[in-house]
């Protein structure tokens, strides 16, 4: 059983690597993002915070307003990168069934149900690498602006909220990709899901912004319960810098409007209950993606 999935594991890795073009694309909205926030938004956000700040009569030190505001934008950042990385790993089923080649692994020794559970498990390997990637180099890019440094506690918390991230994202997006039929199909789910994402974790707007019933929704779901967990594990040492000499309502407000914290009304969601609420979402999905996958699978025949 093993040796099973671990060949088909590290084949679905290898062909994720082989194509640049789908590494590359991979990474391509994740950095567009990262310039559209340093040419454009970032300096937005940062009025925002200053005029929370100015209710206080509070000033704060550049360097720590740009340390908070890059960190946001990581947080945000991370939450996309296991989406669309998953999604790509997972287009290999959609050209296994189009070229056929799944008709080989039936009438080899290889034991079908094995064949979810490699490729689930190949897409939150590369989630997890892709978003470790994007980490680094955001990093770098805050050391450079920001003066700042993470602990390797803030590090190895933020790798395991990614990884659960990354093992949901794959699990979430197995069904749809499993109903499509064609890779041009298959890319028109990705069009519509790379559109979707960005909105539903609110990578490019507070949380804040939206009406109430839209951000409660938005709040239920495990995607944008990942992306404020995130956010809040890596904003909480430049907050405490930004906000020390602020009232704790004051950081409190800056939370539930940017959706550092995940509230419903004035109860705060803990980050186990997020993490249970993630990986329920991942049970669920992988199990109906193994049942829609044998039902595929017994239409080859």
């Amino acid at each position: 059983m093993f040796k099973d999935i671990s060949a088909l594991f590290k084949r679905n890795i290898l062909l994720y690597f082989r194509h640049k073009k789908t590494v590359v694309m991979s990474f391509f909205s994740v950095f567009m993002m990262l310039m559209i926030y340093i040419l454009f938004l970032g300096s937005q956000h940062v009025a925002t915070i200053e005029h929370t700040l100015e209710r206080y009569n509070v000033v704060a030190v550049e360097s720590d307003l740009s340390w908070l505001v890059n960190c946001w934008v990581l947080g945000g950042l991370l939450s996309i990168v296991p989406f669309t990385a998953a999604r790509a790993v997972l287009g290999q089923l959609v050209t296994d069934h189009e070229q056929k080649i799944i008709r080989d692994f039936k009438s080899s020794p290889l034991r079908m149900e094995r064949y979810p559970i490699a490729l689930i498990l190949a897409s939150t390997l590369v989630g997890m690498l892709m978003a470790i990637a994007v980490m680094l180099v955001v990093c770098t890019y805050i050391i450079i602006t920001s003066k700042h440094m993470f602990p390797l506690l803030v590090i190895l918390q933020v790798i395991a909220i990614v990884g659960a991230h990354s093992f949901m994202s794959a699990c979430v997006m197995s069904l749809p990709v499993s109903r499509m039929r064609t890779n041009q199909d298959y890319s028109t789910l990705c069009t519509v899901v790379d559109m979707l994402i960005g909105f539903v974790n609110c990578v490019y707007i507070p949380i804040g912004i939206l009406p109430t019933g839209v951000q409660s929704f938005l709040r239920f779901l495990p995607f944008n319960q990942a992306t404020e967990l995130l956010r809040h594990t890596i904003c909480k040492a430049p907050m405490q810098a930004v906000f020390a000499n602020v009232a704790i309502e004051g950081m409190q407000y800056y939370e539930s409007y940017e959706g550092v914290s995940t509230k419903f009304g004035p109860w705060t969601v803990h980050y186990w209950v997020i993490i249970a609420h993630m990986l329920l979402w991942a049970v669920v999905f992988f199990a109906l993606f193994v049942r829609s996958f044998s039902k595929k699978d017994d239409q080859i025949g």
